[in-house]
């Protein structure tokens, strides 16, 4: 790999895109974060940023580094948003793939202050602690019986038939969707995380893979498809007392399926393989189930699922000693930041015991995700499922990497499992 000094800036020849840095990305952080605090990275041509100071900086400071102008690559201030472009051509008939939400969706343009304060208030206040705790007894007696089943076979897909059936099923009943179609959001996500990468065949060939998974979404998050308890309806009855608009109801149940089902069931997989990796670790959880939650916030550190994110600059400003101009775009690598030696001790280890507060794995600042009230709920619960019924948790077979933009976590994860003797 070459590095070239041009104005103090280091250039390197990295593609964070590419099938090699999806696969394994944590040793060209590392190249990354020694390099210097800002990097450029020619084959984008763009900045990147891959220590935790200057991640929490850029992340910290909308102002400067906004998402007006997309979270992904595509810059929505100069280039041609995807939904007009030729490529998208082929959906110009289909209304659910013309909408307001995919435009939003596919080309990523997101509201700062004050234009998203609305949404911002109105998650809060559905997410807040005190109105997610009365769901634990729920979350944790689902993730008990959902762990018993899979043992009950011995071996299976802990991706795709735990991790991911378990934060459907939760998140789906939490919001209110219709259980026929749930399976579509699986596609749908995969798709949502392509997003924040070029437009590329992984992302064009998700985009057509999910076209109808996209018609389902369009159907559901209406009033009259959505349960009638669950935060689908609590959303819909603020439209009714003026607190939003119910064109925003219906865009605001969308959010859960795009972002609240394929980036928690991935790390939660990641946590499943972190715990067989390091099998001192799972003796522990065992041992402890009440460091489940430890557990999960150490994944989030240290193999959280989404990894990239992109910001763009409103004005000359300096970072890291470096001089950036304005409209520039600049990689924000959250799985870097999570694992720099500056911020964290020993950062490559996995330790369940660790304080793993002050990780980006939710981002921070003013679009820190507000549903990780939700996020940690789940992976608690399933993970301390796991350590109360298994004896011994070991692959199966080789897993797979899943390929996505955003998302480093796997396609398959197959385990085998003995259980407890000492099953609640």
């Amino acid at each position: 790999m070459s590095i070239a000094i041009d104005s103090g800036v280091p250039h390197l020849d990295l593609d964070p895109y590419s099938d090699d840095f999806l696969t394994d990305p944590y040793p060209h952080y590392a190249t990354m974060r020694e390099a210097g605090p800002v990097v450029w990275l020619r084959p984008l041509g763009v900045y990147a940023v891959a220590r935790h100071a200057e991640v929490a900086t850029v992340l910290r400071d909308w102002e400067t580094f906004t998402t007006r102008r997309g979270f992904g690559l595509t810059d929505m201030a100069v280039d041609l948003p995807l939904v007009d472009s030729p490529e998208y051509a082929q959906y110009a008939d289909n209304p659910a793939m013309n909408t307001f939400g995919m435009r939003m969706l596919l080309d990523g343009a997101r509201p700062d202050p004050p234009d998203n304060a609305q949404f911002r208030k109105v998650f809060t206040t559905l997410l807040a602690p005190g109105a997610v705790r009365p769901l634990r007894e729920r979350f944790a007696a689902e993730a008990e019986e959902i762990v018993a089943r899979v043992i009950a076979r011995g071996s299976f897909d802990a991706a795709r038939e735990l991790a991911e059936v378990y934060v459907l099923k939760m998140l789906c009943d939490t919001v209110g969707l219709p259980e026929v179609g749930r399976e579509h959001l699986f596609l749908y996500g995969d798709m949502a995380m392509n997003t924040s990468g070029p437009r590329d065949r992984r992302y064009l060939d998700s985009i057509a893979a999910a076209v109808p998974a996209v018609e389902w979404v369009a159907g559901v998050c209406q009033r009259d498809r959505l349960a009638g308890e669950g935060i689908g309806a609590q959303l819909f009855a603020m439209a009714d007392e003026g607190i939003i608009t119910h064109e925003d109801a219906g865009n605001y149940v969308r959010a859960f399926p795009t972002a609240g089902v394929d980036t928690t069931a991935s790390t939660l997989a990641n946590a499943i393989f972190d715990l067989i990796e390091n099998p001192d670790q799972w003796q522990l959880l065992r041992e402890q189930p009440s460091l489940a939650r430890r557990a999960f916030q150490e994944t989030m550190r240290r193999d959280v699922a989404p990894q990239p994110l992109f910001r763009t600059t409103t004005r000359s400003v300096e970072l890291g000693g470096v001089t950036l101009e304005e409209g520039r775009k600049v990689l924000v690598l959250l799985g870097a930041a999570n694992r720099d030696p500056r911020r964290f001790e020993d950062p490559d280890r996995f330790d369940i015991r660790r304080d793993a507060s002050g990780h980006l794995g939710f981002g921070t600042g003013i679009h820190a995700c507000p549903g990780q009230t939700l996020a940690m709920l789940e992976g608690e619960c399933l993970l301390g499922a796991l350590a109360r019924q298994v004896e011994r948790i070991e692959l199966d077979g080789e897993p797979v990497r899943r390929a996505n933009n955003t998302l480093h976590t796997w396609a398959k994860l197959p385990v085998r499992v003995s259980a407890s003797a000492h099953r609640p």
